[in-house]
Order: structure tokens, then C-alpha cells, then sequence
């Protein structure tokens, strides 16, 4: 072989040997998807990028994740990898929101940690990468999620098959498709956006309160509407209490087993909905039972008194604690059969979530857009610059007249006036022609008892006067996103480090208002607690918070149509009495309204009173309020912005029970109504339970009402009571009777009433509630009464409405 072939060859080999070298020592990362790996159009999911660095020095690199289709948004993860090791970060991303059955991504690595350099790739490197999905559309619905198992992997693999089947079982019975995914703590970060690809999460794991970040994700994806069931059977109580906490101070006693098992359904119980009041299981092999002792949460089934189906409030979300085995609920041969005793699981857990946020993104943004605007000048400034040229004018007036030059007023008048206006022009030209820069941070909490991290998700909007690139920071896992993307194309980049913190590049602001969705944690030293109780007032209770921001602006409401305002007092106490119900129309009290509580207002009168709900807010009976908002871990602008905004909390009250003998005054907020079926069978229409309002009528009409007493006051004995109606019923007879369901003894007859009435009740009315807990009052609307027509009667008006109905009940809570 000549020796230039063999020269030839060697440099080859060198250079080839050199590149492959190189290559090998320098910092290289693979990006795919991360989490569940799973996806919904629109929502949050995570990636996860492995960063090698074969070098002797610790290396920073960039890596940037761009979703195809998302408008020039870029997420990405600035990581340190120390020398000689390999590793595993995960941060989130924004799933576009447009039909696909699948999301691709490209990734991009720079070997500058600013994004500056060149990009770094392997030869022959796949940057592209796709979510999986697994049918996006079902059945004509958008966005139908998931069921997730979440396990430990040291669950018995019958076990396994048997939750996955009463899962698809239920998935089936709710009328959804069967799109499961099974995964583990090691799955979960500390980032609750992996878990919105879930509908539902089933947990099985023993070892979840091993891995706090996971327990945290699931709680807070939880609060924002996630629904839980904790199968504590499989789980142990390890588990249930490192997910409740204090939300569900719960014991256990111990464990038994039985071949069959007699359910009995809480007596609260809807009779139409669950007409069967006790069910028995009979099984081949015996069924576990773990007795255990809840101190809140809702029981709806029960074995021998032990609970055995437990239903908790987790802010807008559901959790489900079941204690016994699975196949109580369902015959898992053959054929999948959901037992009865199941049926709330189904309907709180699996079937279809029509649950939206309870204030939306208008609703915030034109609240906050309204405390942007120039700044005005305080009260005291006005009144200091008129009194003092009042004051002026006296001094000087008095002077002149002992001095007998009376005349010179004539000059010093106008004189004072110029010096008093020209503090007013001094404070005129501070203010710009514009507003000044203002960032508003708008945001709803649903609180939840003991907990100690809260979410807090809204509205920031966002003014400056000039088009600039806007400066955001984020601390603990907050995200801040541009709601209107779509006219935009240039690259803007949401950057994660470590700690859960990230900022934005290139994120160009607009003049004028722009608004941004943000979420956030709040996080509590320790667990705020809510008491509250009935007294002879009304309603009283008291926070128990380490917060420094004092509730402002409180309304108690719940399943009753009425609302009350709750005053707050400094030492964290508050109180409602009959004299703070508000009206229909009214959220906010005071004597001149200031324009941050007409805001507010405005954001009630939305939550309470739109027309679009099928279904009145609340559900139960919770107390709501403002506060200021904690700007730590979000900060919009720079130091010249303006900073403001408030948070809207929302916290489910559970009523302890009063002391027995005290005297009760249960307002009208706390004794809710609904319309139920008369003695012949008939069901009025005229007032409708879902969404709390009554209707207008023509015909003549009996409408039968219940009005329960709070379970905590009973036995109740009632010594006194007032209904107040408001009706126009022209030309009508109205009869109004109280007392029992078979029974009711007349209250009051009214010929043609309009307006409003106030009607005492006595103890012959209220008997029966000592033995029922409740009482019924029965309105019946007569036909109209024929009269006279002349020729100059104008066109009679015979419908009929109920504007308002009510009951206040007196009493004492006896043994």
C-alpha cells in the first residue's frame, strides 16, 4: 500500500477519532414528554429533558421546548449539571388548543446558558418529539380526560386488575370512554399541571406519603377541581392523612372481614335520587373492612355504623374516601354490575364535570381594568387646601378689618386663591396625561380546611403607556400566561430554573391594558382553621390565621336563598345577626360605597346572579371575603409599576354545635328551602330547587315548601318564628299555612297581596319540629277574582310572583 494511502487513512481515522471525542465531551440533553405523558388539548402537561455532562466541570445549558402551532410560545429549562454525572429535570408546557390527535414538539439546546450561542445537537439527533393521545373526543364532548391509577407497584396484580376493572366499570356507568393510564409517585413532581390530563384519580399507593412533591401535586390539583378517590382500604392510613391533613381528621380502630355486609345510606338522603335505604352484600370470598373514625366529611354509607363511603369538599374539588373493598360496589363477573351503593361515587367522581371556575376571566379582567386610571388626588389633600383657604381668608379678613383697610379684600382674595390652587396644579402636573404603569392581580382561592398550600388562580391585568418588553418573575411553580396569543409570532420564552422559579424573555407588552392568566401556591405556616356556630345573635366565628391581611367585604351564603353580610372584627372574630341580610340585589354594605367595593360588588353580582347557571352557587354553606393580595411570588414591571390587587376566598363553613339549653336565632341564610311533593302527589313548578328562583305564574297553584334546621341545632325546640313573603298577586287569594307535611295549621290569609308581609309564627306552627328537624309551609295562590269591566278598565294583569320568601326561627337546642 503506498504510504500516502496509509498517511490519508491515518489522518482520517484521527480526525474521525477527534470528533467523536469531542462530541463526547460535551454537555448533551434528550427532551420528550414528562408526567403522565399524556395530554388535553388547552391545559398544562409537563416535559422532562435528561442532561448528560461527561466533563470535569460543572456546565449550565439552555434547553428550549417549542410546541408546534403555539404562536411563538417557547418553554424552556435553564439547568446546571454537575461534572461527571447525568441529570433529570421536568417543567411545564402549554398544549395548544386546537384540534389534534397528536402534539408535536421540537427542542433546541444551547451551549450558552442565555440562549445565544449556537445550538448543540448529536449527529443524526431526533429533536422532534409527540405527546401521546388516546382519543381527544368522546362522544361529541371536548376534552374528555382521563382515569388515573395512581399505585405503589407492590399491590397484589389481582388487586390491581380489580380497581382498573370497577374503574372502567364506573367510566362506563357515567357514559365516558374507557381512557386510563396507571403510574406511580416517581411519576409526579412537584408540579400539579402534570395531573391535568386526569378527569378522576384513583389512588391505590401505600408508599404516596412517601414523596411529599407528589402529595402536594395531587392536593392542589385537587383544589382546582380534581376529583380523588382513596381507596384506604389499599392505601392504609398513612396515606389518607398525608393527603387530608386536617381537611379529614380521621383514626383507625382496626381491620375485620365478613362474606356479607349490610350498607345503611345516611339519613340525609335524597328519596328520589337513592330510594333503597339499606343494600346487603353477599360475597364468596370475605370482603375487608378497615373501622375507622371521621371527624368531618360527609358519610353517605355505613356498616354497623362504621363509615363506609366518605365524602370531602377539597375546594373545588371532591374527594372520596372509601374503607372498604372494592368489590362491594360492584359484581366484577362477567359483566361489570355498579351496585347501588356506588351511585355517589359515580355521580361526584366519574360522571361528566360541568364545573367551570366560579368567576371568569371577564368577570376579573374588567374588575381589575377598573383600578387602573390616574391617580386621584386623597380626601384629606381636597379638604386640606379648602379649609385652609376658608381659614385664610378668615385670618386675613379679620386683620384687615381692625386695621380699617376693609377695601384690600378686593386683592387678597383672589392672592389666597392663587396660593391655595398652587399646591393643586404641583399635584395636577405630577399626574401624566395616562395612567401610570399598573400591574392588577385579580385572583379566586378556594380555601380548604387545614391545609396549609393553597392555590390562588386569576386575572392579572396588566397597563403601560407605551409599548415596552415587559419584565415578569416567578417564584414557587407560578405561571403567568398571555391570554390573547393568537396575532402574535414572534418568540417569546418562559425560562424555569431551579427552586420552582422562571421568568419570561421577549414577552412584548403592548400600550394599553393586556391581560395574563396567572396561577400561584400560597403557602401558610400553618393550617388557617374556620369555626363558626349559632347563638342567640345569629351567626358567630372566628379565624384562626397566622395572616397579617384582614378579611374585608364578607358574605355568608349557601343552599338558602338568602345571603348575609358578615362583619370581621381585628381579633379575627366575626358575626351576623338578622339585621345584615342583604337584598336580592345588594353583596356589599356600607354607607358610601368605595370604588374598590364597587368592584367587588360587581364581581358578587356576577358569581350569584347569572343566568347562565343551571345549578345556584354555592352548593354549601360558605363564607366568603377579600384580601389583600401577596405579590411575593409574582412580580409584573419593574420598580416604577404599580403593584395592587386582591384575592377573592372562598371556604366552606361546617357549623359546630351550639351548647344545649342556649337560645338560638337561626337566620334566614341558614334555613334553606326546596319544593317538594305535596300530599296528592304534585310537584309546583313555580319555584325551581337547582337554581333557587322563583317564577312568574297565571294559574291558581299550591306550592309545598321544606325548610330544614341545621343538623347541629337539633333536637330544636322552636319558641317563636317570623315568615316574610314578598308577593304581588293582584286580584288573587293567597293562603299561607305552616306546620307539618300532612297538616299545616293557617298562618295568615291575604286578599290581592302586594308587597311585602311579616308574619309571626307561634308554637302551634313550630311543634313539630322538635321531632322532625323540619317544617313545611304550604302556599296557596287562588284564582283570580272576577270584577266589573268598563269600558275605561285598562288590560288586567293576572299573572302572579313570589319576589322573596323567608323564615327566622327562635329556640333552644335541647338534650
Amino acid at each position: 500500500m503506498p504510504q500516502s494511502i496509509i498517511r490519508f487513512s491515518f489522518l482520517c481515522a484521527l480526525a474521525i477519532l477527534s470528533t467523536v471525542s469531542a462530541i463526547g465531551q460535551d454537555t448533551t440533553a434528550v427532551v420528550g414528554p414528562g408526567g403522565l405523558e399524556r395530554v388535553l388539548r388547552g391545559k398544562w402537561s409537563l416535559v422532562q429533558g435528561t442532561f448528560k455532562n461527561p466533563s470535569d466541570s460543572a456546565q449550565e445549558i439552555l434547553a428550549v421546548v417549542i410546541p408546534v402551532g403555539n404562536h411563538g410560545l417557547q418553554y424552556s429549562r435553564r439547568v446546571i449539571v454537575p461534572a461527571n454525572s447525568v441529570r433529570t429535570c421536568r417543567w411545564p408546557l402549554m398544549i395548544p388548543d386546537h384540534q389534534s390527535k397528536s402534539f408535536d414538539f421540537e427542542y433546541l439546546v444551547f451551549e450558552n446558558s442565555d440562549g445565544s450561542g449556537p445550538v448543540q445537537r448529536l449527529r443524526n439527533e431526533q429533536v422532534s418529539r409527540s405527546f401521546s393521545v388516546v382519543n381527544p373526543e368522546s362522544r361529541g364532548q371536548l376534552n374528555v380526560g382521563y382515569r388515573g391509577l395512581l399505585m405503589s407497584g407492590e399491590e397484589d396484580p389481582q388487586e390491581l386488575k380489580k380497581a382498573d376493572a370497577m374503574a372502567d366499570a364506573f367510566r362506563t356507568a357515567a357514559n365516558n370512554e374507557l381512557m386510563a393510564i396507571s403510574f406511580r409517585a416517581e411519576d409526579l413532581s412537584g408540579y400539579p399541571e402534570s395531573l391535568e390530563c386526569l378527569d378522576q384519580l384513583m389512588v391505590t399507593s401505600r408508599t404516596l406519603h412517601q414523596f411529599p412533591e407528589a402529595c402536594d401535586a395531587v392536593r392542589v390539583w385537587a383544589q382546582r377541581g380534581g376529583r380523588v378517590w382513596l381507596c384506604l382500604d389499599q392505601t392504609g392510613i398513612a396515606t389518607v392523612q398525608a393527603l387530608l391533613g386536617d381537611t379529614l381528621p380521621i383514626s383507625k380502630i382496626d381491620e375485620t372481614s365478613s362474606n356479607s355486609m349490610t350498607l345503611d345510606l345516611s339519613a340525609d338522603a335524597s328519596p328520589i335520587l337513592y330510594p333503597q335505604k339499606q343494600i346487603v352484600r353477599e360475597f364468596a370470598e370475605p370482603a375487608r373492612l378497615v373501622r375507622v373514625i371521621a371527624e368531618q366529611g360527609h358519610v353517605h354509607w355505613s356498616i354497623d355504623g362504621w363509615p363506609a363511603v366518605i365524602e370531602v369538599p377539597f375546594g373545588r374539588g371532591t374527594v372520596i374516601v372509601t374503607t372498604v373493598s372494592l368489590e362491594v360496589f360492584a359484581d366484577l363477573e362477567d359483566k361489570p354490575q355498579v351496585s347501588l351503593c356506588a351511585k355517589q361515587i359515580v355521580d361526584r367522581l366519574f360522571a361528566s364535570s360541568k364545573k367551570q371556575a366560579p368567576i371568569g376571566d371577564e368577570d376579573l379582567s374588567a374588575a381589575a381594568a377598573a383600578f387602573i386610571g390616574y391617580e386621584i388626588p386623597s380626601r384629606l389633600f381636597a379638604a386640606v387646601l379648602m379649609f385652609g383657604f376658608v381659614a385664610g381668608v378668615a385670618i386675613v379678613g379679620i386683620v384687615l378689618v381692625r386695621k380699617q383697610a376693609s377695601e384690600s379684600l378686593l386683592w387678597v382674595v383672589p392672592v389666597l386663591a392663587l396660593v391655595c390652587a398652587l399646591p393643586a396644579v404641583w399635584s395636577g402636573s405630577r399626574s401624566r396625561s395616562v395612567a401610570p404603569p399598573t400591574a392588577i392581580q385579580q385572583r379566586v382561592s378556594a380555601i380548604v380546611t387545614g391545609q396549609s398550600t393553597l392555590s390562588a388562580d386569576g386575572i392579572a391585568s396588566v397597563f403601560y403607556p407605551d409599548s415596552r418588553r415587559l419584565e415578569v418573575r416567578m417564584d414557587d411553580f407560578s405561571l403567568m400566561t398571555p391570554i390573547d396569543v393568537a396575532s402574535e409570532s414572534l418568540p417569546r420564552r418562559m425560562v424555569w430554573t431551579d427552586q420552582g422559579q422562571s421568568h419570561w424573555q421577549n414577552l412584548e407588552q403592548a400600550a394599553g391594558i393586556r391581560n395574563y392568566r396567572v396561577r400561584s401556591l400560597k403557602r401558610l405556616q400553618q393550617p388557617g382553621r374556620l369555626t363558626a356556630t349559632i347563638n342567640e345573635h345569629g351567626f358567630v366565628g372566628r379565624f384562626e390565621s397566622n395572616e397579617a391581611s384582614q378579611p374585608s367585604d364578607m358574605i355568608l351564603a349557601g343552599t338558602a336563598t338568602e345571603r348575609m353580610a358578615v362583619r370581621a372584627n381585628s381579633d379575627g372574630s366575626f358575626q351576623a345577626t338578622s339585621e345584615d341580610l342583604l337584598a336580592p340585589s345588594e353583596f356589599v354594605t356600607g354607607t358610601l360605597l368605595t370604588d374598590v367595593q364597587k368592584q367587588r360588588s360587581a364581581v358578587y353580582e356576577e358569581l350569584f346572579m347569572t343566568n347562565a347557571l343551571e345549578t345556584a352557587y354555592p352548593d354549601r354553606l360558605t363564607l366568603l371575603s377579600w384580601t389583600d393580595s401577596n405579590q411575593q411570588s409574582l412580580q409584573i414591571g419593574d420598580e416604577s409599576t404599580r403593584q395592587a390587587g386582591s384575592t377573592l376566598r372562598m371556604q366552606e363553613v361546617t357549623l359546630q354545635a351550639p351548647p344545649i339549653g342556649a337560645e338560638l336565632l337561626i337566620p334566614p341564610a341558614l334555613l334553606p328551602y326546596r319544593v317538594v311533593m305535596d300530599e296528592r302527589g304534585g310537584l309546583s313548578g313555580v319555584y325551581s330547587n337547582p337554581s333557587r328562583k322563583w317564577l312568574g305564574r297565571e294559574s291558581a297553584l299550591v306550592t309545598l315548601l321544606k325548610f330544614d334546621v341545621p343538623d347541629v341545632c337539633e333536637p330544636f325546640e322552636a319558641t317563636a318564628g317570623t315568615v316574610t313573603i314578598r308577593i304581588n298577586a293582584g286580584s288573587r287569594p293567597v293562603s299561607i299555612s305552616v306546620g307539618t307535611y300532612d297538616s299545616p295549621v293557617l298562618l295568615q290569609k291575604l286578599d290581592s297581596p302586594a308587597g311585602l308581609y311579616e308574619l309571626p309564627l307561634s308554637a302551634e306552627h313550630l311543634g313539630s319540629i322538635k321531632a322532625t328537624g323540619v317544617v313545611y309551609l304550604r302556599l296557596d295562590v287562588g284564582k283570580t277574582i272576577a270584577g266589573d269591566a268598563t269600558e275605561e278598565s285598562v288590560e288586567r294583569d293576572d299573572g302572579w310572583k313570589v319576589e322573596r320568601l323567608m323564615m327566622s326561627l327562635n329556640g333552644v337546642r335541647t338534650e
